[in-house]
């Protein structure tokens, strides 16, 4: 332990843990075949299940809102020529 009232270096082990195995560059959703790897995205999409939750809920009420007290700005109208023969 150090009494120097400096910060800590960038290249000390108390600020860098050792890298996983999975944690290297590169690596991502897809297995080394090359295909989705679904456990993964399924382990991902239940850990921030209230997080995607909250962004749907809040952006559906937040469209519903938008719907109720924003004016259109157009006016559509269309006619139907219907030609008939004889």
């Amino acid at each position: 332990m150090t009494t120097s009232k400096l910060p800590t270096p960038f290249n000390s082990p108390a600020l860098a843990p050792p890298r996983q195995p999975d944690a290297v560059a590169g690596a991502g959703y897809f297995d080394p075949a090359g295909e989705l790897d679904w456990r993964r995205i399924l382990n991902a999409v239940v850990r921030f299940r209230w997080l995607i939750a909250a962004v749907t809920v809040v952006g559906t009420a937040a469209g519903v809102a938008a719907t109720r007290f924003l004016k259109p700005q157009y006016v559509a109208q269309a006619t139907i020529w219907i030609d008939q023969t004889d």
